[in-house]
């Protein structure tokens, strides 16, 4: 009877490290955009050797509205995660009292019917 309730939990698992693996994998992906974009940042801002200030401003701030954008992004996609992660366990948690659920109804007949065979 508790088979259903370890499936439920090892395809659980199964699913929430595909969720984090992939978020994961987003995430290291917008900081490596980030690094690079400031990187180039850095570069365009200090090379020459006329450094026009208000144009290296203008360079950093539009740097940091993508930067912005990434976080955005990172909590969207976090939500997103997080809400993907409570459906799949609630479904697999379901099935896995429905199937609990049915074993207990064959052993309580298989249970009932040994039951009324004539006493010895």
């Amino acid at each position: 009877m508790i088979t259903p309730q370890i499936e439920q939990f090892w395809n659980a698992q199964d699913k929430l490290l595909d969720e984090a693996e992939a978020f994961s994998r987003h995430w290291f992906q917008r900081r490596h955009e980030a690094a690079r974009t400031a990187l180039e940042v850095a570069r365009e801002t200090t090379s020459g050797d006329s450094v026009e200030p208000a144009k290296a401003m203008q360079t950093l701030a539009e740097w940091q509205r993508h930067s912005i954008e990434r976080m955005v992004e990172d909590a969207r996609e976090w939500f997103d995660v997080v809400s993907r992660c409570a459906q799949h366990v609630s479904e697999t948690e379901a099935d896995a009292v429905e199937k609990t659920a049915e074993a207990v109804t064959k052993v309580a007949r298989k249970t009932k019917s040994t039951a009324k065979s004539e006493p010895v």
